[in-house]
Order: structure tokens, then C-alpha cells, then sequence
């Protein structure tokens, strides 16, 4: 996230975009609309209708986990929609389009946003398996009992987030958020994992995608950090999806890029570089290699 602070005219301005990226937001402007944070890592909104209440797509750096408080509506994330009612807990992952689709008056929830780097630290057992589940389905119903916790949870962190004064206040929080998180994904998971090898590498192989793929597109890098042979990476990925290694990489390239154009706020260079390619000319090639036209054509047919 920019460390700069935005005016609230600054903000209006953006809600006449296509697209407004939340990750320019401060934590200094999230203060102003009556947001707790800790830095740009942990960000509270205790009322989520007073950003979202708007007719435009928004662009997610952060993990959001909203809960719904009262009302109901509809969202698309990446252009798939989801219901989402009173008492549903709903996860959507960093970068992520999300657009409002419908919103009844009385909508209103609380979101928790965490970075992908402070989630990364909070080093939680078996998360690939738990996120992977989430992409598969990020709505949520709970039940009166896990309801009760969670939300307990969010008032507890919220309760923490506002003393400043707190010698211990970022341990707290830590482990706040960790305990929360492990009590959402016992919900989500009940039963303890029970998965062949090939299962494990290629869910670890596609988590570490989703953070690097930008910078490294190839599946010797992912295979090193797995401390495994790219053969071995890419025969438990094409067992466990139909698709090669390589594929997995270049088809989360190809959709990056196509939100990237139809943003419209980013030149077709600027995105070559976003997305890791040594130049325009490469991320030409590559765009049409995949999508069957080049990046301004792409984007001249879907305007």
C-alpha cells in the first residue's frame, strides 16, 4: 500500500473510475473513516457499507473476511457472483475484483483485512488446504454457536486495535488474529486432512503461485522452494488439476493482465513490467500465445 495520505476529495475523484484500488488507501485515511489499523497489515472497517456502499469495482491487495451483520446482497468477485446474507462469513482472497451488485438498506458487516505478508507470518498448520477451500467457496453460513465466537473474536480485536498505549498491543493482536483464524478454519474443516503427497505438493505449488507469479514464471523457482525436482512439481500438479505447471503460471498471468487492461488506468508497457516480462515485446507474445489476440485488440473487443 502507498504510505502517502489521500484527501476525502481524493477519494471522490477515484469513485468515478471503473476501478477503485483499495490498496491506495492509507492507513491514515482508513483513521478518518472511523477505521482501526495497525499500519497497513491489520485494518478493521467496524462498518463495511460505509466504503462498499458504492457503485464501482473495487481492487483487493488485502485478505478480506467479512462478516454480515445485518441485511443481504449480492457481490461479484472476478466476475463469479455470490449471495451473501445475515450471518454468513465471507473470504476473499488478495487481488481480487470485487463489484457490488445489489445491497439491501439495512446491509452492514464487519471486515478484517490482513496482508498477505502478515498472514504469511502468522505461520497457520495446514493453511494451503484451508485457502484452497476458500477459493472454492468464500460464503460461509455459520451457525449460532460459531457466529457467537467470531464475532466475540472481531470485538475483542477491535477492543485491542484501540489501545494505543498497550506495551504488548502487536503481540496481542497477533495471536488474536490467529487464534480467529483457527477457529473459522475448524468450522470450515472439521475433520482432520487425510491426502496422498501429490495433493500436498500441488496445493503448497499453487499457494505459492498466487504470492510470486508476478515475478517468477518459472516452475524451477516454485520447485525450489518446495525443495523438490520441477518433473516431480509438474507431475503431482497435472495429476491433481489436468494442467501443466507451466499453464497454472501463465493462465494467472493471462488473467491478471486481462484485469490489468480493462482497468484501464495502467498502459499496456506499464502492466509488461507489473507482470514480471523483460518487455512490452515479451508480454505481446505472450498475451496472444494464450488469449489467440494481442493485449490491444483483447482490449478493443471487451470494452
Amino acid at each position: 500500500m502507498e504510505s502517502s495520505v489521500h484527501s476525502t476529495t481524493d477519494l471522490r475523484r477515484q469513485n468515478t473510475g471503473r476501478v477503485f484500488d483499495l490498496s491506495r488507501l492509507s492507513h491514515h485515511l482508513y483513521k478518518q473513516m472511523n477505521t482501526l489499523c495497525q499500519n497497513d497489515e491489520v485494518i478493521l472497517l467496524e462498518k463495511m457499507r460505509t466504503v462498499f456502499n458504492r457503485d464501482f469495482t473495487f481492487h483487493l491487495n488485502h485478505i478480506c473476511i467479512a462478516l454480515i451483520l445485518r441485511g443481504s446482497g449480492e457481490v461479484a468477485i472476478d466476475g463469479s457472483t455470490y449471495r451473501i446474507e445475515k450471518d454468513d462469513m465471507f473470504v476473499i482472497m488478495q487481488q481480487k475484483d470485487a463489484t457490488r451488485q445489489k445491497l439491501s438498506d439495512d446491509f452492514e458487516a464487519c471486515v478484517l483485512m490482513l496482508s498477505r505478508s502478515y498472514v504469511d507470518r502468522l505461520d497457520i498448520h495446514d493453511r494451503y488446504r484451508f485457502i484452497m477451500s476458500l477459493r472454492e467457496n468464500p460464503v460461509v453460513h455459520l451457525d449460532g454457536k460459531t457466529l457467537a465466537a467470531l464475532s466475540h473474536g472481531m470485538n475483542m480485536l477491535g477492543e485491542t486495535l484501540r489501545e494505543t498505549g498497550n506495551l504488548f498491543r502487536e503481540q496481542v493482536i497477533y495471536h488474536l488474529i490467529k487464534a480467529y483464524i483457527y477457529s473459522f478454519a475448524y468450522y470450515l474443516l472439521p475433520e482432520v486432512p487425510t491426502r496422498c503427497r501429490e495433493e500436498e505438493v500441488c496445493v503448497r505449488f499453487m499457494d505459492l503461485v498466487e504470492s510470486n507469479y508476478q515475478a517468477e514464471h518459472s516452475v524451477g523457482f516454485y520447485a525450489g522452494k518446495l525443495n523438490l525436482s520441477p518433473r516431480y512439481v509438474s507431475a503431482c500438479v497435472k495429476s491433481q488439476t489436468g494442467q501443466t505447471a507451466t499453464d497454472i503460471i501463465g493462465n494467472r498471468l493471462a488473467e491478471d493482465a486481462k484485469k490489468s487492461l480493462l482497468r484501464n488506468d495502467m498502459t499496456v508497457s506499464q502492466i509488461a513490467y507489473k507482470l514480471g516480462f523483460d518487455n512490452p515485446s515479451t508480454f505481446g507474445r505472450f498475451f496472444k500465445s494464450r488469449i489467440g489476440v494481442s493485449p490491444r485488440k483483447w482490449l478493443l473487443q471487451n470494452r
